[in-house]
C-alpha cells in the first residue's frame, strides 16, 4: 500500500470525458455540515490547484438526499497539457515496444468527421435520446469538445445522484448552456 492508498479512498464512477469524476472520502477527515466550513477548510486547497492551472474552477452541489455536498470540478490548462502529454508518451512506448511505425497523420477532414461521430454517439448513449439526434448533430457541430464532454460527464454524475428531475437529454443540453455562459463571462471560450 503507497502514501495516495492509506490517504484516500478512490470510488470512480462510471464517467468517461475530459473530466473524471471521483468520489474521494477523506480517512479519519472532520465531517462538516456547515458549507462555509467546508469551504473554510478545502478552498485553500482549491485555489493553490487553480494557481497550478490544474482545475479551472469548483463549484459546490449539496446532494440529492441534501445532507452531503458534492464538489464539481472544472479542469484547467494544465489538465488538458498533461493529458495530452500522456498520449504522446503512451504513442511514444507503443511505437518503441511493438517497432511498427506511427499512423500518419489523418487529414483534418477525416479528423472532424470520426471525432463529431464518436461524440455523437457519446451523447445519444449519455441521454438516450436518438429521436433528437438531429439536436445533437448541431451541438456537436457548434460547441467544442472539452465543453461537450464537461456537460456529458456532469449528466452521467447527475444521473447518478438523482438530480435529474426531466430527461437525461434536457439536463445535458441545459448543462452545456450554462457552461459555454460561464466560460464566456470568463472569456475562455
Amino acid at each position: 500500500m503507497n502514501h495516495y492508498d492509506s490517504a484516500f479512498n478512490r470510488h470512480p464512477s462510471p464517467a468517461r470525458g475530459c473530466t473524471e469524476s471521483v468520489n474521494w472520502n477523506l480517512k479519519g477527515a472532520q465531517k462538516f455540515t456547515h458549507l462555509s466550513r467546508i469551504k473554510q477548510q478545502l478552498d485553500p486547497s482549491h485555489i493553490e490547484l487553480q494557481r497550478l492551472q490544474l482545475i479551472e474552477t469548483w463549484e459546490y452541489h449539496k446532494t440529492a438526499n441534501g445532507a452531503d455536498y458534492i464538489i464539481t470540478y472544472y479542469p484547467g490548462q494544465k489538465f488538458f497539457y498533461d493529458q495530452k502529454q500522456k498520449d504522446t508518451r503512451r504513442d511514444l512506448a507503443e511505437h518503441i515496444e511493438t517497432g511498427k511505425q506511427p499512423d500518419p497523420p489523418q487529414t483534418p477532414q477525416l479528423t472532424l468527421i470520426d471525432g463529431h461521430q464518436m461524440i455523437l454517439s457519446d451523447i445519444l448513449s449519455t441521454c438516450g435520446d436518438h429521436n433528437n439526434e438531429p439536436s445533437y448533430r448541431k451541438i456537436v457541430a457548434t460547441y467544442s469538445e472539452p465543453l461537450i464532454r464537461m456537460a456529458l460527464s456532469e449528466t452521467r454524475q447527475a444521473h447518478l445522484e438523482g438530480r435529474i428531475r426531466k430527461t437525461k437529454g434536457a439536463y445535458f443540453t441545459d448543462t452545456l448552456k450554462r457552461l459555454t455562459q460561464y466560460h464566456e463571462q470568463r472569456g475562455t471560450v
